[in-house]
């Protein structure tokens, strides 16, 4: 090999985000492992999906290593940011989504689907900002 090249490619900004929510499919549910649904969201630019693919959370009825099984479940969904209500507990999830490069952004005033739109359109904004 006489020469090496390496082509850098601008990020296009753009993210996947996951919000644990209720059966109701709107409601952000208080807990990681027993939510109902997960609603996985879209971020493109500054432009937030208005219809998240929302789909049963495969963990709910695990009696063991559901936490673990949640945090595998989000991260080959290719989740990039994660957005809970309350610190995650399960420590052996913790580490399944760092390792899987999720960021965890708790956010106790979330209550609704319209809520963690809004605060994914924020961290948009944040990111393109960003030098």
């Amino acid at each position: 090999i006489d020469s090496v090249g390496i082509e850098l490619i601008p990020p296009s900004g753009g993210f996947t985000a996951a919000v644990l929510l209720e059966s109701d499919s709107n409601n952000v549910a208080d807990t990681f492992v027993t939510a109902p649904r997960v609603a996985i969201i879209g971020v493109d630019g500054a432009r937030v999906s208005t219809q998240p693919e929302v789909v049963p959370n495969p963990a709910v009825r695990l009696a063991a290593g559901a936490g673990v099984h949640l945090a595998v479940f989000l991260g080959r969904r290719s989740i990039d940011v994660l957005l809970v209500t309350k610190n995650i507990a399960d420590d052996d999830a913790c580490q399944t989504l760092q390792a899987y490069g999720v960021e965890v952004q708790v956010h106790p005033s979330l209550a609704g689907l319209t809520d963690a739109t809004r605060e994914l359109a924020t961290i948009a904004a944040r990111r393109a900002a960003a030098p």
